[in-house]
């Protein structure tokens, strides 16, 4: 989208947005550096998770590593229940993952034809289409229900470990076309964790592709 394809309130946004990445960015460095951060906790829970025998009970070592993880960041973030932006953008999972979710909400999983497996990540393939996730960029996740996650405790590893260290949530509206340098904490570790602690033959996919829209039926003539 072109700056002359926005609206009024749009472009003011925008205007507002580049104003205030660099104050942001210098904002994150310091609560980071004065933060009292202690991961003994998240590290615990991965150390159990590098050992335990079954894929499943890893899964759910690593969800419960990332948010702990997520406890020590949420005091500095601008992220509070009712912010849900973050709900609009890519969220790359594994269908390990994605058969968590699917239990607690009693939806299907479906797998895209041609889904990226673990193995082929690790080794190096192109991800970036993956990691880019253009078409599901403003697009609700489809466990948003009414402003709230619906399948909270059971959310995935990204979402646990996805917070802005902006001092609210300016930076996070999305303007489509006009991406914005949003300051967030580094999840790499845990990230890194749920996919090296997953098995080879599992897949990675946006949270839409696993549980797209569901058709509603065509009304009767």
């Amino acid at each position: 989208m072109e700056q002359a394809d926005l609206t009024p309130e749009q472009a003011e946004l925008v205007k507002r947005q580049r104003a205030a990445e660099s104050a942001a960015k210098e904002r994150a460095e310091r609560v980071l550096k004065d933060h009292p951060s202690n991961f003994s906790r998240t590290e615990e829970l991965l150390r159990q998770a590098r050992t335990a025998d079954q894929q499943a009970k890893r899964i759910r070592l690593v969800l419960a590593a990332a948010s702990a993880w997520g406890d020590e960041i949420a005091p500095i973030a601008a992220c509070r229940r009712g912010c849900n932006a973050c709900c609009h953008i890519p969220v790359v999972i594994t269908s390990a993952e994605a058969r968590l979710m699917a239990q607690a909400s009693g939806r299907r999983v479906k797998v895209k034809p041609g889904s990226m497996t673990v193995a082929k990540f690790i080794k190096g393939a192109d991800h970036s289409a993956l990691s880019e996730g253009s078409e599901h960029r403003g697009v609700p996740c489809p466990f948003l229900v009414d402003g709230d996650c619906s399948i909270y405790e059971s959310r995935p590893s990204a979402c646990r470990t996805h917070f802005s260290l902006a001092e609210d949530d300016l930076l996070c509206r999305v303007v489509p076309g006009h991406p914005v340098d949003v300051p967030f904490a580094n999840a790499t570790m845990v990230g890194a964790m749920a996919i090296g602690f997953t098995d080879a033959g599992e897949v990675l996919g946006d949270i839409r592709d696993f549980f797209p829209p569901v058709q509603e039926p065509a009304p009767k003539e």
